[in-house]
C-alpha cells in the first residue's frame, strides 16, 4: 500500500475504530475505485473474524482467521491459507509502518499465522503484546477485548513463552476480578469465558484466588443450570482427584433441581441433560432415576400441540385399478398386482431432491437441535448435524408417503371385496404361499390377512406383523442371504433381527422397495410399524396399518429365487 494517503487513512480508521470490523469499514468507506487494488492488503488484513480456540468447530476448519463472508465459490477476505505472497510482503510493510497495537496485533498475528518474514516469531510476540494493550483499552469492545486476551495465552503458548504467557494470565485475572466484583451489567459470557483460560493454563501458573473467583462465578450465575453446569466442570477441573465426584454429582443435581421448575417440556429437557451426565461420569443409579422421572410427566404437562393439515386424496387412479381387476381378472390376480404397487415415495433422486430444498428454504431448522420423542417421552433421536438433519427428514418424507398411501390401500381391497367376493382364507394362504414364503407362515398371514376383511384389525395386526418378519426370514434363507449369526465370547448367538435382514437385501432388492420396507417396519424415525405392534406400543392398529401390512406381505410373497448363495450364516455385527 504505497499511497501515504491511504496509509493516513488507514491510520485514521484504526484511531477511532473499536473493533475489527469497524476499522475495516472505516477504512474502505475511504478508498475510491482507482485504489481498490492499492487498498486491498489493509482491507483483507482488518476484513477477518478473530476465531479463537474455544470456538472449536470454526477454529478447526479456518484456523485462527476466518474469512467474514463465506459464498459457495467464493469468499471475503479469501481464506489465509490461499493469500499470495504479494499481499504477506505488503502486510510485513504495514507491521513496520503502524505502531498501533490494533495494527500489531492483527498484521503481526496474521504474519506469525502464515509464519511469513524473516521473524515471524518476533511479529507473534509484539502481536500478542498488542493484545494485552487492547485488552485494557476502554475503547475496545468488551468481547473483542476478551478475545484479545485469549488471542495473547494461544499465542504465549505456541511461543513457549513463559515470561508472556505471564503477563496474558495476569491482565486475564485482573479483568475477571473486576468483571466479577463490580459488573456493568449481568453479562456471564465475559467472566467464565476468562475463567475457562484462567483453568486451561498449568496448574503452577493458575491465579492463586482462582477458587474463589469460580466460587464468586457460581453464586452470581448458578440459577441458570447452564452457566452452573459450566462453573461447575471448570471446579472439577482444578479439584483434588478425591473431590471431582462429589462436583460431579452437584453439576446432576442442579438439573434435577431446575427441572422441578417450568414446563412439562421444559422439566424434561432438564433431566435428560441431568441423565446424560450422570451416565458420562459413571453414576448409572442416579442416570436412572433421573430416566424414571422424565418418563413419569403426564403427557398433559408436555403440553404438545396437534399440528394438522387437511389434504384431498384422489382415488381416481384406485378406483379404475379396482374397475379393471373386476373387469378382466379375478380377486388373487387383482391382489397380486395390488402387491407390486408401488412403493411410496419410489423416486429416490426426487425424495432426496425435497430434503435438499427444505433445508435450502428453511436454514434456520438446521441451527436448532431436533429431538424426536417417542413413548414415555423417551429420546427416540437427536439432529444436531446437517447430516442428522438430513436423515430425519428422508425418514419423515417417506413416513408421510407411506401415510397418505394408506387411505388408498384401505380404498383398494375394500373396493375389490366389494367388486368381486370377499378373500376366502384359503385362497389368501395359496396367494401369499406361492413362491418363496413356507405353508405354515402363508397360512398365519392367511389368517391375519382374512381379520382385515372380518374387522378384527388387532388381531390382524398381531398376526401379520411377526409373520410379515418370519415371511422375510424364510424367504431370506431360501435365498442363501445369512439369517443367523454366531455367538462371539460371551455374546449369545441367534436369529438376525428384522432391520438386519432388510438390510442385508440392499443389492438384492429393488432400493426404494427396500426403503420403504425399512421406514414401514423397523425404523424408529419413520412408520415403525412392526416395532410398534411387537412391543405393545401400537394400541389398537388402525384399518389403514393393517391394510398397509397386507400390502407388504403381498410384496414379500412375490419375490423367487435368481441368485442362490451358499451360506446361511453371518458373522455377528461387531
Amino acid at each position: 500500500m504505497s499511497a501515504p494517503s491511504l496509509l493516513d487513512r488507514l491510520r485514521a480508521a484504526i484511531a477511532t475504530g473499536d473493533d475489527w470490523y469497524a476499522i475495516e469499514r472505516a477504512f474502505s468507506d475511504t478508498v475510491e475505485d482507482d485504489e481498490i487494488g492499492a487498498a486491498r492488503p489493509a482491507v483483507f488484513a482488518f476484513g477477518y473474524m478473530l476465531v479463537t480456540e474455544h470456538r472449536e468447530e470454526i477454529h478447526a476448519r479456518t484456523g485462527p482467521f476466518a474469512p467474514r463472508i463465506e459464498w459457495e465459490h467464493s469468499a471475503f477476505p479469501q481464506p489465509l491459507a490461499d493469500v499470495p505472497i504479494e499481499i504477506l510482503d505488503e502486510w510485513v510493510d504495514l507491521f513496520e509502518s503502524l505502531p498501533e497495537p490494533a495494527a500489531q496485533a492483527r498484521l503481526g498475528d496474521l504474519l506469525w499465522v502464515r509464519r511469513h518474514g524473516d521473524r515471524p516469531d518476533i511479529a507473534a510476540r509484539a502481536a500478542a503484546e498488542a493484545y494485552l494493550t487492547l485488552a485494557t483499552t476502554p475503547q475496545w469492545q468488551t468481547m473483542d477485548q476478551v478475545d484479545s486476551i485469549t488471542r495473547a495465552i494461544e499465542l504465549a503458548k505456541q511461543l513457549s513463552d513463559d515470561e508472556l504467557l505471564g503477563d496474558a494470565i495476569d491482565v486475564c485475572a485482573g479483568f475477571a476480578r473486576t468483571e466479577l466484583a463490580d459488573p456493568p451489567e449481568r453479562r456471564p459470557g465475559v467472566p467464565l469465558r476468562l475463567l475457562e483460560q484462567l483453568t486451561s493454563v498449568p496448574a503452577g501458573r493458575r491465579p492463586d484466588d482462582l477458587t474463589v473467583l469460580l466460587a464468586s462465578a457460581l453464586h452470581q450465575f448458578g440459577d441458570d443450570p447452564f452457566l452452573a453446569e459450566s462453573v461447575l466442570e471448570m471446579q472439577a477441573q482444578i479439584a483434588p482427584p478425591d473431590d471431582k465426584a462429589a462436583i460431579r454429582r452437584r453439576q446432576i443435581e442442579r438439573w434435577r433441581e431446575a427441572a422441578q421448575h417450568g414446563d412439562g417440556l421444559l422439566r424434561r429437557a432438564h433431566l435428560q441433560r441431568g441423565q446424560e451426565l450422570a451416565a458420562s461420569v459413571g453414576e448409572p443409579e442416579l442416570a436412572s432415576q433421573l430416566a424414571e422421572e422424565a418418563q413419569s410427566i403426564p403427557p398433559e404437562e408436555m403440553e404438545m400441540k396437534v399440528a394438522s393439515r387437511e389434504i384431498e386424496i384422489s382415488y381416481e387412479a384406485a378406483d379404475a385399478f379396482i374397475d379393471a381387476v373386476a373387469d378382466r381378472h379375478d380377486l388373487p390376480t387383482g391382489l397380486i398386482a395390488f402387491g407390486l404397487q408401488g412403493p411410496p415415495a419410489a423416486n429416490l433422486d426426487e425424495l432426496n431432491a425435497t430434503v435438499a430444498d427444505l433445508a435450502q428454504r428453511f436454514p434456520m431448522s438446521r441451527l436448532v437441535t431436533r429431538q424426536l420423542l417417542g413413548e414415555f417421552n423417551a429420546l427416540v433421536f437427536e439432529a444436531t448435524t446437517s447430516e442428522q438433519h438430513d436423515r430425519v427428514d428422508l425418514a419423515q418424507q417417506r413416513a408421510w408417503a407411506i401415510m397418505l398411501f394408506e387411505p388408498i390401500a384401505v380404498r383398494v381391497l375394500d373396493g375389490l371385496e366389494a367388486k368381486l367376493h370377499r378373500p376366502l382364507r384359503d385362497e389368501l394362504a395359496t396367494l401369499f404361499g406361492r413362491n418363496l414364503i413356507d405353508d405354515e407362515t402363508a397360512n398365519a398371514l392367511a389368517d391375519g390377512a382374512a381379520r382385515y376383511w372380518a374387522g378384527d384389525m388387532p388381531g390382524a395386526a398381531h398376526l401379520l406383523a411377526p409373520n410379515f418378519e418370519a415371511a422375510v426370514r424364510k424367504s431370506a434363507a431360501r435365498l442363501g442371504i445369512p439369517v443367523i449369526k454366531l455367538p462371539r465370547g460371551e455374546t449369545p448367538g441367534g436369529v438376525l433381527t428384522l432391520g438386519a435382514l432388510l438390510s442385508s437385501l440392499e443389492g438384492r432388492l429393488d432400493e426404494a422397495w427396500r426403503r420403504h420396507l425399512v421406514n414401514l417396519l423397523v425404523d424408529p424415525l419413520g412408520v415403525n410399524l412392526r416395532n410398534r405392534i411387537a412391543h405393545g406400543l401400537a394400541g389398537g392398529a388402525s384399518r389403514g396399518e393393517v391394510a398397509l401390512l397386507i400390502h407388504a406381505a403381498l410384496f414379500v410373497s412375490s419375490w423367487d429365487i435368481t441368485e442362490p448363495v451358499p451360506s446361511q450364516t453371518a458373522e455377528p455385527p461387531a
